[in-house]
């Protein structure tokens, strides 16, 4: 099972102890691209982008100028900070709630801004913590498997600092 096109991205993945049906107990697992994120997180618990990843919105969609195309993404999260950020309490409006209720979050920019996973419809959004709740949220992916092979390296001659000496 691979969701990234190695010969575009660095990663590393750790490995995971989860089986399907423990993470089937934390989420609805009925809905599009359900399949590929169990199977990913049965693998691995989180993976990092070694070299941080992108990917283009406009692969999808069509952008209109000046709305945002390029996507970051630092890496994955673990189980345990899925969960940790389902509970996070950052607004506490209804449609926050909602959201809440029906996205999985497992990506992170490495500046706050968190990818999220539609458990009503398969889409990919990227929420901007910095943003207003009803600006915040944008559709990056029509779902998990595309948005996995879409990502590659950010800068294919940069490694993290943390990777020089391995």
């Amino acid at each position: 099972m691979n969701l990234f096109r190695e010969e575009k991205l660095l990663y590393k993945g750790f490995a995971s102890n989860l089986s399907k049906q423990e993470i089937t107990n934390f989420f609805q697992t009925d809905f599009e691209g359900s399949k590929d994120f169990l199977e990913l997180y049965s693998v691995f618990d989180g993976v990092d982008f070694m070299r941080e990843a992108k990917m283009f919105r406009s692969k999808f969609y069509e952008i209109p100028k000046g709305e945002l195309d390029l996507i970051n993404v630092s890496f994955f999260l673990k189980m345990k900070d899925i969960i940790i950020e389902k509970e996070y309490v950052r607004y506490e409006s209804e449609e926050y709630q909602f959201f809440i209720n029906t996205h999985i979050p497992f990506a992170d920019d490495g500046s706050g801004n968190t990818i999220w996973l539609d458990t009503n419809t398969g889409l990919v959004k990227r929420f901007d913590h910095e943003e207003d709740f009803e600006e915040a949220i944008i559709i990056v992916a029509p779902n998990f498997k595309e948005f996995c092979l879409s990502l590659e390296d950010y800068d294919p001659n940069w490694i993290k600092p943390i990777y020089d000496n391995e």
